[in-house]
Order: structure tokens, then C-alpha cells, then sequence
């Protein structure tokens, strides 16, 4: 008696949670922006992904901007600027459908326009890699 008790009450615990929905602030963009690009593969020069029979998907490109505040100068971190430019850049491979890329060049810009006193844009290739 008491053992067919404890399995019908195990029987309607385990069914009571088959009801529930898990509810998270984890979006689609969180994914694609911090997750998947930790799953990208970076070639490092074309022939590379020549070579590896990886399919060309586009041209991609990141671009850090960084602006004064009420014309006080501020300080700049080039090397931070450029690897956001790189996150950018592969953040556009991710959108384009791609699992690899190639950064073909970064510059750094002053006076960039767009509302930037410093910019650093970097180009390159998506690829669909198997």
C-alpha cells in the first residue's frame, strides 16, 4: 500500500512538470553576438580558405567609433578599439549565415565623420566552412 502510494505520488510530481515553461532574457541577438561568434574559425590569409574548400559568403566589415564628449578630449585605446571593430566584424559574418572569416585589413581613422573622432574599421570575408 504504501509503495503504490509513493509511485502515484512520484507519477503526478513527475507529470505536474511536464507543464512547465522556462522563461529567460536570453535573446536570439545574445546568442548570435556573444555565443556563436566564440564558434567562428578565422582563416588566416584567402588562400587558406581557398585551399580548405571554404565557400565565399561576402564581404564583412566592423567599424569602432569613438567621440569626444562636450569637445573635451578624451582618452583613446586603439588596441581596444580595434578588437571591437573585429567583434563587429564577426557579428556580420554571424548574420550573413557564416561559421569562418578573414580580417584582410583594420585602419584607424581621425576625424571618421559619423560623429566620430576616432574610428577603426576592419574588413574582410565570410565564409560557410565545413
Amino acid at each position: 500500500m504504501i509503495k503504490n502510494t509513493a509511485i502515484l505520488a512520484l507519477s503526478l510530481t513527475i507529470s505536474a512538470c511536464t507543464n512547465i515553461k522556462l522563461n529567460s532574457n536570453v535573446d536570439d541577438y545574445f546568442i548570435a553576438s556573444h555565443v556563436a561568434r566564440d564558434d567562428l574559425y578565422e582563416f588566416y590569409s584567402g588562400q587558406q580558405a581557398t585551399e580548405s574548400g571554404a565557400i565565399l559568403l561576402g564581404r564583412i566589415e566592423g567599424m569602432s567609433c569613438m567621440a569626444s564628449q562636450d569637445g573635451r578630449r578624451i582618452d583613446i585605446d586603439i588596441s581596444k578599439m580595434k578588437n571591437e571593430a573585429i567583434e563587429l566584424l564577426k557579428q556580420d559574418a554571424i548574420s550573413r549565415g557564416a561559421n569562418a572569416f578573414l580580417v584582410e585589413q583594420c585602419q584607424s581613422f581621425t576625424n571618421a565623420g559619423y560623429g566620430c573622432d576616432r574610428a577603426f574599421l576592419c574588413t574582410g570575408q565570410s565564409y560557410d566552412y565545413e
